[in-house]
């Protein structure tokens, strides 16, 4: 049987890393988001209300591309992003005729791609997550503000509540506190543990334990 895991979390939250440290520990593949590929990041960071509709699609596109391809060559695979934070960039970069557009693809797209077993909600505060932005020093996100960080965890915060409210009660959220967390080098057997009730996953080491608050970047 395919399953899937997704991740959401704001920027530099530490989506990657958890997803690659689930992947080694679990023997899942990795189906990791490949932002510069997208030709419009960098106008949208320039300008934001000009370039939002066309930089959201092909991130969507991109995110669905990815996972239905590799759920076509392996059973189980974990994504460091989710249809969940797409829309929640989208609820924060577009609005009217576009924003309905979009819902109405995304809603097409996970139609056909069927609900992932869990979604890793990667905490993390919009003040923290800038501190890293600003740490990491990646060139095309500079431009990002505290206020844009702090509108997309709200709109995350958003998406995961209607979530619960829908029909659908099969879709688990797990949260990760990247704040409290240090899974840079293990993931937490507490948080795996959660994971193999609510997913079915399984770790293959042996040795995983809590770790204390730590720096993350992605």
């Amino acid at each position: 049987m395919k399953q899937y895991l997704q991740i959401c979390g704001i920027i530099a939250a530490g989506k990657s890393t958890f997803a690659k440290q689930f992947a080694t520990s679990c023997g899942w593949e990795l189906a990791p988001e490949e932002a510069s590929l997208n030709p419009f990041l960098v106008d949208f960071y320039s300008d934001t209300d000009k370039y939002s509709f066309e930089t959201e699609v092909v991130f969507l596109m991109q995110h669905y591309h990815t996972l239905k391809k590799w759920l076509q060559i392996a059973g189980k695979v974990i994504t460091d992003n989710s249809m969940l934070l797409d829309r929640a960039y989208s609820d924060v970069t577009l609005n009217g005729k576009r924003h309905e557009l979009f819902n109405l693809l995304a809603d097409e797209l996970e139609q056909e791609l069927g609900s992932p077993k869990s979604i890793i909600y990667i905490k993390c505060s919009p003040k923290t997550a800038l501190e890293r932005i600003k740490a990491r020093r990646v060139a095309v996100e500079q431009s990002i503000s505290l206020a844009y960080l702090e509108a997309l965890d709200n709109a995350i915060s958003r998406q995961i509540e209607a979530m619960g409210k829908c029909q659908d009660k099969s879709v688990h959220v797990i949260t990760v506190d990247s704040e409290i967390i240090d899974f840079r080098n293990k993931i937490p057997s507490a948080i795996m543990d959660e994971l193999e009730r609510r997913a079915g996953t399984t770790s293959t080491n042996s040795d995983m334990k809590t770790a204390t608050s730590a720096p993350l970047n992605d």
